[in-house]
């Protein structure tokens, strides 16, 4: 076996003598030399025969998943055969075709070629949909910024949000040995200074944001729902794999409390925007030669 083989093998990956998760595979299709695995493994199968089992002694990176990082595992590999690449266009893609991925590949969960498409048009559709929704949503965003402007802010609110997101990158990047300024200096590639201005951009650009979205959430009658707000946390606590609701909190200001204040105020926006992008007039640009 050596490196651009495609590759049908069995693999189980033990921790201290147990299997891990995620560590065991039957009939899985691996290319030597992809660098899907991590270190050693692909190289460890190069000269490697068909029916051959191999132990690897690997180690996990230090960046790897929390329970793995930087264990020494064992994967027990089997090859079981050399498989032939054949590139596939849509008019190869029948019953046939599908029945042999299902034997390169059990956790496949398809039962014709149909059930392929379908599935593939609902993922590409629910993909362009959502790309179309974040349209519209920037388009109406950039359009109100330029209608609509702040002529001053409220006393002390720029200061206030400059420090929250000041003190969130001490939190995140500081320590008793490590000042901001070090952290920004060592790892940012700018100065101080510059990173200053380009956070209080950052704030002005934000709170214009925001208090034209609220002016509008007033205008338009839009009042604060406590349980709706509730729904909208669970829902961010389950897309973006944050922990716990003080963890989510925390993100959006310097305490929990200060970020959930600030979150309830995003949610209120959102509800303006939701009612901006629902009456606006979209058109869609003429198709371009690239575009076709």
């Amino acid at each position: 076996m050596e490196e651009g083989d495609f590759v049908n093998i069995d693999y189980v990956g033990t921790l201290d003598g147990e299997a891990f998760e995620g560590g065991t595979a039957e009939g899985s299709v691996l290319e030597i030399g992809s660098h899907t695995f991590i270190d050693g493994f692909e190289d460890g199968l190069i000269g490697a025969t068909v029916g051959e089992t191999v132990e690897l002694n690997l180690t996990f990176p230090e960046n790897y998943t929390e329970t793995l990082a930087g264990q020494d595992v064992v994967f027990t590999v089997t090859v079981n055969k050399i498989v032939e690449e054949k590139p596939v266009s849509y008019e190869d893609i029948d019953d046939a075709y599908i029945a042999y991925l299902k034997e390169q590949n059990s956790s496949l969960d398809y039962d014709s070629a149909q059930d392929m498409i379908n599935d593939t048009r609902t993922y590409l559709e629910s993909e362009n949909e959502s790309e179309k929704s974040a349209a519209i949503r920037n388009a109406v965003l950039n359009q109100i910024t330029e209608i609509c402007k702040v002529h001053a802010y409220p006393e002390g609110l720029i200061e206030y949000r400059t420090e929250e997101i000041l003190t969130q990158y001490e939190n995140y990047y500081c320590d008793d040995e490590t000042t901001l300024e070090d952290y920004v200096t060592n790892n940012l590639n700018e100065t101080y200074e510059d990173f200053l201005a380009e956070i209080d951009e950052q704030v002005k650009a934000d709170v214009d944001t925001q208090l034209i979205l609220e002016a509008i959430a007033a205008k338009e009658g839009l009042t604060f729902d406590e349980d709706a707000f509730q729904t909208y946390v669970e829902n961010m606590l389950s897309n973006y794999g944050y922990s716990s609701e003080s963890m989510l909190y925390l993100s959006y200001g310097a305490t929990e409390q200060s970020g959930k204040a600030y979150l309830k105020k995003i949610y209120l926006c959102n509800q303006a925007l939701d009612l901006l992008c629902d009456e606006a007039k979209v058109m869609n640009a003429p198709d371009t030669e690239e575009q076709e």
